[in-house]
């Protein structure tokens, strides 16, 4: 089978840091790093695309069970965040997904709304991720022109 998170790690540059759920818990005593604090005092902006249905809802009822939900739980609201929320075209339009974007939306965190694409599911309608030139824009708009990206990715 084809796995396409390995695939897209081994085209990140071999200065890029990636960091998944077990670097969370790698600090043994009190005054190590924890790595959700040093992820919030790293970054001055956060994107997360995509944001799945599941990570959404986490995100809105407050819920930390992983390095990513943990990391925006812990962010300094003042600093930008931008959000993807992807789904497939029933996901996207049930009325719980809206209540979860405006919660978000309430906070100060800014949506890059879907688009109408081919979901992973085979289905076409709302809920695709916008293109990276859109997502890179909408960055733009918010923190003029950066040039160092870090992405914190939540695919298994």
């Amino acid at each position: 089978m084809f796995d396409s998170y390995t695939y897209m790690l081994t085209e990140l540059p071999p200065t890029a840091l990636v960091y998944d759920d077990s670097a969370e818990w790698a600090w043994r005593q009190y005054g190590d790093p924890v790595v959700h604090i040093e992820l919030r005092n790293w970054a001055d902006v956060v994107v997360i695309a995509p944001l799945d249905a599941n990570s959404l809802a986490k995100l809105a009822l407050g819920i930390c069970d992983n390095l990513l939900t943990t990391t925006i739980r812990a962010m300094d609201l003042t600093k930008p965040l931008l959000f993807c929320p992807t789904m497939n075209d029933v996901m996207w339009n049930h009325p719980i997904t809206q209540i979860h974007i405006n919660t978000l939306k309430s906070w100060g965190l800014k949506e890059v709304p879907p688009i109408v694409k081919l979901a992973m599911c085979g289905e076409i309608g709302m809920g695709g991720i916008p293109t990276v030139e859109t997502i890179v824009n909408e960055i733009k708009i918010i923190c003029g022109n950066i040039t160092h990206f870090a992405v914190l990715d939540q695919r298994p």
